[in-house]
């Protein structure tokens, strides 16, 4: 007898039924905001341009806090700061004055040298203008060997016919120097750097005082830092009847001039000259002869010229 093969499908029922997607569980996907990414983007493109800026202004609110003297210091804002100490320029001719030193410039010739502590220039005109030194300041510049500024000095501003020789002290850091180097060269105002000055708590003007020896002289400034007025006083001690009569005979052709005012005292055994000069009225240019001070200088002349030029003179001024 055959036996009945078992069928293993025989138990399957088919379903026609058509097939459901069944979910067994949600996923909650957020798709990201493209405006959240452009901002980001572009916040730190502009902390990277501002960081430089931002970081001058943290410094500089750090510093605010320096102390000041009570006396009111503002800066003359028609001054641009230009730094130009120790600056070198490809042009500049250092002359070593280990030995003297020879140098033509604009038909002038300049013979130096060092001796006793003392630098001794010679000017010679050599078929020059003679009135050059009278209208471009000329300066002496002495440096170390390594160009480091030490001294200036201004060579006098007066007329040069044939030849002049000058003496001038200097300083110690010029002295205990092993080697000095010279420049001579000539400047103008925009080689000067900006000054501080003082405001009178009385007018709220600036001014600036420069002292030399016995001499003091006051430099006011209008609210436009135009030099409007000079006072100058000038103490000699242990005079004599001929000293009085000479600097009373200077005081009399000072005021002589209108806008000038001078007189002389005797204080403590000492003969004081006090001159005071109204720049509004006086034209110093036309009364070179009288008025032959050097540190005169005419109205709506820069803080910084005067400053710049009577520190190279052996004034200190502040």
């Amino acid at each position: 007898m055959k036996k009945k093969k078992n069928n293993p499908y025989e138990n399957v029922v088919i379903n026609n039924v058509e097939l459901m997607p069944t979910t067994i569980g949600e996923c909650n996907k957020k798709e990201g905001n493209p405006f959240i990414v452009l901002f980001i983007f572009i916040f730190l493109i502009v902390l990277i341009l501002i960081l430089p800026n931002l970081t001058t202004w943290i410094d500089n609110l750090k510093g605010s806090n320096t102390s000041v003297t009570n006396t009111p210091i503002i800066t003359n804002p028609n001054n641009e700061t230009k730094e130009e100490e120790n600056k070198e320029t490809m042009d500049v001719e250092y002359l070593d004055l280990s030995n003297p030193v020879e140098k033509m410039i604009n038909n002038y010739r300049f013979n130096a040298q060092i001796d006793n502590n003392q630098l001794t220039l010679m000017v010679t005109n050599v078929n020059g203008a003679v009135n050059m030194f009278v209208n471009t300041p000329y300066y002496l510049e002495l440096y170390s060997s390594e160009h480091k500024l030490l001294q200036r000095i201004k060579i006098a501003k007066e007329e040069i016919v044939a030849s002049v020789t000058y003496n001038y002290s200097l300083t110690s850091e010029v002295t205990t120097n092993n080697k000095v180097l010279l420049v001579i060269t000539d400047k103008n105002e925009s080689d000067y750097p900006a000054v501080n000055l003082k405001v009178d708590e009385t007018t709220n003007n600036p001014y600036l005082t420069c002292t030399k020896d016995n001499e003091t002289l006051i430099y006011s400034f209008d609210e436009d830092y135009n030099l409007s007025k000079i006072k100058d006083r000038l103490v000699v001690s242990g005079y004599t009847q001929d000293t009085l009569t000479t600097y009373e005979s200077l005081a009399n052709a000072y005021s002589s001039i209108e806008g000038v005012t001078s007189n002389v005292n005797g204080v403590n055994n000492n003969l004081v000259l006090e001159t005071e000069i109204d720049l509004s009225k006086v034209d110093l240019e036309k009364h070179t002869k009288v008025l032959n001070n050097e540190a005169f200088y005419k109205t709506k002349t820069p803080a910084k010229t005067i400053n710049f030029e009577l520190e190279s003179s052996y004034y200190t001024c502040e």
